[in-house]
């Protein structure tokens, strides 16, 4: 046969209404007119469509079509279609109504026979219908779509070039230019669909941002804006089948760089996985600032982790973890479990020298020319003005609410601890996160030649500021180390120290300044630096008058030390404030007793020793002031009440040389009395 067709339909709504055919479900507006014209040239059983030219509503579709049956059909087409609004003729979208779901069996009671096999269709699920249809027949396709819209996205370039034949399926292209900024190609074969044998493909993607994602997806949340990712670049391949396919990934965003080989297990039953992941970047605080609220990115330093991911996909594990991570080695391992309701993470990881302080300080990163940021990728339109940077003095506000994601646990052992001068070595840490509640379950470590123990927790309530309380104790310490908090001089011995304290708020600011408690500090066998009992009392017990009394103090005071055998106090803390009124140190030579207290929010120290000398005669006590910055106060003498001492002394011991006049047979005239007192004062 030889035939030419042409068709045309001015309401062909109507058309096929006559022809039975339900349109019900297509909106009024489509479905108004069509045309047809085509070749169909051969016989029943092989016959060709050439000068194919199909246009309905706006859409235009051209090329042709062969047939041949050979015992199974086969098809071949070169089709290309111009435009299509597929939103046009798809109807509304309506919320489904919720498919009930199986109850479970009462407690105690036998599953039955359908409830088993529910279960076991569902680990085995069964081919589709649209691929046992691909099994039936074999087909040659080349398709292009110059534009096609759906849901709203409109996507471009649209390029598919395939054969299906056995079940199996060959692509030589198949590629999206354009897709709300991405585009991508994938090739490759597959000897079976279903099950999945013989897969052997390569996909390649990338896009300039992601910003017009979400309009396409839901975007998760706690994963940065979008808009703030940057380029991201993919490059992945898989061979196999359904029981191991394996894989090879390269994917790039945000500056990370993500390798990954392996397999995937079981992808038709119970998926799981066999990875090995290698996660790069130039800069962690770079991704780090993605997470934040506009604070200007840090120099941390650079990312390199290795991990191997295995197991099922609602519990994988994350083992034999090891890299670098800003600087500090790190390895351990961490497992999830995705089955509940809120996700749950554990991990046990151990690292170098972990120095919070070097973190906390790191410079601010000068920004890049182009750098993702907050406005990155936004069309115009969008009017998003970019986040004003915050006042250089304003407390970065803590946003925990991440507490509230997901529940944990971590066991964390670094070499070492740094926190400014202190330096904890071998620290051991123990803690758990549930329901927004950060619990320190344990926390120990050597300091200062003693060991550090702390427990604790935090908690991060929707709508509150985070709350903390805790313990601290420390037991065997160098004595000059605790000393270091208090501003005064001290030395030797071994302390040891406990303390509660509790804080609210949402900065580091405002957690000191809200800090309150109470503790006890004591001290045995050491060193009263600055000040010589024994030289102190030795001079003073030598002098006459009172102005010896600052050479005989400045002599005890040149690089001189007292060693005491006991030192016990208390404090409280009230608004970051920690006083003490009771704390003494006794010594063989005298008595120190310490007064004062240190602004932990403003770095001062405003206390005063008072040391009395053990002498015969006893002697006032002598005060020491100690006043200004913590890390450098300034010293102070207050001698007022030895000044007295001696001046009196002084005073007392000129009497007995003054000579007494004799007033007897003085006249009691005023005359004869002044008289007979100059005479005695010549006698």
């Amino acid at each position: 046969m030889d035939l030419r067709v042409e068709a045309n339909a001015d309401n062909l709504r109507a058309l096929l209404d006559w022809m039975k055919l339900d349109t019900h479900a297509v909106p009024a507006d489509r479905l108004r007119r069509a045309s047809l014209a085509a070749r169909l040239v051969g016989t029943p059983g092989r016959f060709e469509i050439g000068g194919l030219d199909l246009r309905v509503d706006t859409s235009r579709l051209s090329g042709a079509v062969a047939y041949v049956d050979r015992g199974r059909p086969a098809f071949g087409a070169r089709l290309e279609l111009d435009r299509l609004n597929l939103d046009a003729y798809l109807p509304p979208e309506t919320g489904a109504a919720p498919t009930p779901a199986a109850q479970p069996a009462p407690s105690g009671q036998p599953q039955r026979p359908a409830q088993k096999a529910g279960r076991a269709a569902a680990r085995q699920p069964e081919e589709p219908a649209s691929l046992r249809l691909l099994k039936s027949v074999d087909a040659n396709l080349d398709l292009t779509v110059s534009q096609l819209t759906v849901r709203g996205l409109p996507v471009q370039g649209i390029r598919l070039d395939a054969t299906v034949a056995g079940g199996g399926v060959t692509i030589r292209e198949a590629r999206i230019d354009d897709f709300i900024g991405l585009k991508g190609r994938l090739d490759g074969q597959v000897a079976a669909v279903w099950p999945l044998r013989g897969a052997n493909l390569a996909l390649t993607a990338e896009a300039a941002n992601l910003s017009s994602l979400p309009s396409a997806v839901a975007w998760p949340p706690g994963i940065p804006a979008p808009e703030r990712l940057g380029a991201v670049t993919a490059r992945a391949r898989v061979a196999g089948d359904a029981e191991r396919l394996a894989v090879e990934v390269n994917a790039g965003i945000a500056d990370a760089t993500l390798e990954a080989g392996g397999a995937l297990l079981a992808l038709e039953t119970d998926p799981a996985a066999d990875l090995k992941l290698r996660l790069t970047h130039p800069e962690i605080g770079r991704a780090a600032a993605l997470f934040g609220d506009g604070q200007p990115a840090r120099a941390y330093g650079p990312l390199d982790l290795y991990a191997e991911l295995r197991g099922p996909r609602k519990m994988p594990v994350l083992g034999n973890i090891q890299g670098i991570v800003a600087g500090v080695p790190l390895r351990g391992r961490a497992n999830a479990n995705l089955t509940g309701s809120r996700p749950r993470v554990e991990a046990d990881l151990q690292t170098g020298d972990l120095d919070i302080a070097r973190l906390a300080a790191a410079p601010a990163l000068a920004s890049r020319v182009g750098a993702a940021g907050p406005a990155a990728g936004q069309g115009a339109g969008q009017g998003s003005a970019p986040a004003a940077a915050p006042a250089a003095d304003t407390p970065a506000r803590f946003d925990l609410g991440w507490m509230r994601s997901f529940d944990g646990r971590l066991a964390l052992t670094p070499a070492s601890l740094v926190i400014g001068d202190t330096r904890i070595d071998e620290p051991a840490l123990r803690a758990t996160l549930e329901n927004g509640v950060l619990k320190l379950e344990e926390f120990d470590g050597s300091w200062a030649g003693g060991q550090v123990w702390a427990s604790g927790k935090l908690v991060a309530a929707e709508g509150a500021a985070p709350a903390m309380d805790g313990t601290v104790t420390v037991g065997k310490a160098r004595l000059d180390q605790l000393a270091g908090l208090s501003g005064l001089g001290f030395a030797g011995g071994s302390a040891d120290l406990e303390a509660t304290l509790a804080t609210t708020g949402d900065s580091g600011d405002a957690l000191l300044r809200g800090l309150t408690g109470k503790g006890r500090v004591a001290a045995r066998d050491g060193l009263l630096t600055g000040l010589d009992f024994a030289a102190i009392r030795d001079r003073l017990t030598r002098i006459d008058r009172p102005q010896e009394v600052l050479g005989a103090i400045a002599g005890g005071l040149q690089g001189g030390q007292t060693r005491f055998g006991r030192l016990d106090g208390t404090f409280t803390v009230r608004n970051g404030v920690a006083r003490t009124e009771d704390t003494r140190a006794v010594t063989d030579f005298g008595e120190a007793a310490v007064v004062g207290q240190v602004s932990l929010p403003q770095g001062t120290v405003d206390a005063r020793m008072r040391v009395t000398i053990a002498a015969d005669p006893p002697l006032p006590p002598l005060s020491l002031r100690v006043s200004g910055p913590l890390a450098a106060p300034t010293r102070s003498l207050e001698m007022q009440e030895l000044q007295d001492y001696f001046a009196r002394r002084a005073g007392e011991a000129l009497k007995p040389s003054l000579p007494v006049p004799n007033l007897q047979g003085v006249p009691a005239n005023p005359e004869g009395l002044i008289r007979g007192l100059i005479d005695g004062l010549k006698r």
